[in-house]
């Protein structure tokens, strides 16, 4: 017979909004719909070049303007909200913790070794009343295996909301490291959940919210499954990385499109980006440097590969 003791920890205090100041950086999406982010972003020439994380170590990256679609700047505001330290939890044991007054977006990592076998459950925007959650992840044999066990019955909640449960299976990245970071970014407003491993590619999901309940609540199980596990560490952070996926200005078959901050839309030719600055040519053939502080979004046309380029991103070594 199996027993279950419930550890749901409701005083979790906040430690503070420490951590580094915002970096500039740029969320891409390639021809091939691939999601990348990049910082330290550099045109030249045709070429893209920058810098990103892969398996927890910082790279040199490089890929050709053609290859992508769609760039959108951002800060990444990584602010400390809440962490917990090493956890060991016994087989059969439940541990939940309450995130209250979470951010609209925000992101949860959870460090633990690449050989756990635990479920972890999140609950979004409701009290804990006997629910599924929002999603659950079992971690196995180096995988993740997520499902989404509460679906919606009212069609109308969520666009695209489908009946039955969600089964997605992800691999852990290669890597000799003897942890592994899973990090899940939740977006309020746009009700979606996205998980991520190892700063490497990701899934995502659509999310409910009770709107009787309190937006701002957040709640995470963790479940052995068969032996005694340690997480290492577990962080609730701010998030501030726009998805170029979720809304974009429509495609210009003749020209780039940059999108302002202020909503402005200006079409042209994308000629570099360097330091602060965008160098842009206006429909009109007027040369502008446009202050990187006022791009939202750009969004380059299709451009036929020239001899040489490759249409994937390159690390450079």
């Amino acid at each position: 017979m199996k027993f279950w003791i419930g550890c749901i920890f409701c005083g979790l205090s906040v430690i503070g909004t420490c951590g580094a100041p915002p970096s500039e950086a740029w969320t891409l999406r390639s021809v091939q719909g691939e999601t990348i982010h990049v910082e330290a972003l550099v045109l030249q020439d045709g070429t893209l070049s920058g810098s990103r994380i892969v398996s927890g170590k910082r790279e040199n990256w490089q890929a050709p303007l053609l290859s992508v679609s769609l760039m959108a700047r951002s800060l990444i505001d990584e602010r400390l909200l809440w962490e917990i330290g090493q956890l060991d939890i016994k087989n059969f044991q439940v541990r939940g913790y309450p995130f209250r007054e979470c951010p609209e977006r925000f992101q949860l990592q959870v460090h633990l070794p690449r050989s756990s076998r635990v479920m972890i459950r999140t609950l979004t925007g409701r009290e804990m009343r006997n629910r599924p959650g929002d999603l659950a992840l079992m971690i196995k044999q180096h995988q993740v295996h997520a499902t989404l066990p509460q679906m919606s019955r009212n069609p109308g909640d969520i666009k695209g909301r489908l009946e039955n449960p969600v089964l997605s299976r992800l691999a852990f990245p290669e890597s000799e490291q003897e942890n592994v970071k899973l990090v899940l970014f939740v977006d309020r407003k746009q009700k979606s959940l996205r998980m991520q491993l190892d700063d490497t590619d990701s899934l995502t999901w659509d999310i409910s919210t009770d709107p009787k309940k309190k937006a701002s609540d957040f709640w995470v199980w963790f479940e052995p499954q068969g032996e005694d596990v340690r997480i290492i560490k577990t962080r609730l952070m701010t998030w501030n990385v726009p998805d170029p996926v979720a809304s974009h200005p429509e495609a210009d078959p003749e020209h780039d499109v940059l999108l302002l901050r202020n909503g402005d839309q200006l079409p042209g030719t994308l000629l570099s980006i360097k330091g602060n600055t965008v160098s842009w040519k206006t429909t009109e053939e007027v040369t502008l440097p446009v202050p990187l502080d006022r791009v939202l979004l750009i969004q380059p046309m299709a451009r036929t590969p020239s001899s040489g380029q490759e249409e994937n991103g390159t690390e450079s070594p």
